[in-house]
């Protein structure tokens, strides 16, 4: 019996591995570091790994709903290469407009590939209800193609936030998303409830230590955050993080130029190995600096 492999049927081969390989990574990720729908994510976020209930002002639109509410107007687009591939990217953009009462915030997110992607897109509003106390809500549209379905699986989940103050060099920070546990008709795709809390302690000279517990309705363990932000001058910011379950570590570094906000990260995790991060963005005014709640 002879066997003969010709140069049409390798190339048919390699571009049948490159369609599935990406595919089954993704099936790894999803399985092994993060939920079946993948969360809105900035290079901020990604570099404090995600210890992030008690942010506040333009950089924590898109996480903890209530944290907008003093947040300048601005816009900011991110983008993160997990792994080193650009199938597994993870593009996100984010607004932010104060008015007299509260602040709109709105995002969008893609992660994925032509094959498999995720899309979700968000709108929501968040106000101060005292001077030491602020809530917001965001409603999100959620979208997940895979290729060898006929029709993109859609559904809607809404989110809420709170954030207390209780001291002027303490924050206390909760917030749940998919407070309806919608999910999609079809498909094993999964949007999990997560529920975070956490608290943020402000040292002299603006340095934030940062501690955070998450729980989802997929796992059991709860999950672990902590980071220290940095501020070296009035410019220059650096972040550190630290997650579990998979082990992960972060690191960041912000500059505010004017009205120019741009961030640099990268993260590595326990199986896969590195997620770098970059956000560049536009936001009127001085970001709220921790120097002035000392």
């Amino acid at each position: 019996m002879h066997f003969f492999i010709t140069k049409t049927g390798t190339v048919n081969t390699t571009r049948t591995l490159s369609k599935i390989l990406p595919l089954l990574l993704c099936a790894v990720v999803h399985t092994t570091d993060t939920p079946a729908q993948q969360p809105f994510s900035n290079s901020h976020s990604e570099a404090i790994c995600g210890a992030t209930s008690c942010e506040t002002g333009f950089n924590s639109v898109g996480l903890n709903p209530a944290g907008a509410s003093c947040s300048k107007a601005g816009l900011s687009a991110s983008y993160n290469n997990r792994f080193f591939m650009k199938e597994l990217s993870q593009k996100s953009a984010a607004a932010a407009l104060p008015t007299a009462t509260g602040t709109f915030t709105s995002t969008f997110n893609y992660y994925g590939f032509q094959l498999f992607n995720q899309i979700k897109a968000s709108l929501g509003y968040a106000m101060k209800l005292t001077d030491n106390i602020c809530a917001g809500a965001t409603a999100n549209y959620h979208s997940t193609h895979i290729d060898d379905t006929p029709d993109h699986l859609r559904t809607a989940t809404g989110d809420i936030g709170l954030i207390a103050k209780p001291h002027k060099k303490l924050r206390i920070g909760f917030f749940i998303e998919n407070i309806t546990n919608s999910q999609y008709r079809t498909g094993d795709t999964i949007i999990p409830v997560r529920i975070q809390t956490g608290i943020q302690y402000i040292l002299y000279g603006g340095h934030r230590i940062i501690i955070d517990i998450e729980k989802t309705n997929m796992d059991s363990e709860i999950l672990v955050h902590g980071a220290v932000t940095s501020p070296l001058n009035d410019k220059i910011s650096i972040m550190a993080g630290i997650h579990t379950l998979p082990l992960t570590i972060g690191a960041g570094t912000e500059f505010h130029l004017g009205k120019l906000l741009m961030t640099f990260a990268a993260k590595r995790t326990e199986y896969l190995g590195w997620i770098t991060s970059a956000t560049v963005g536009w936001c009127m005014g001085e970001r709220e600096s921790a120097r002035k709640e000392q």
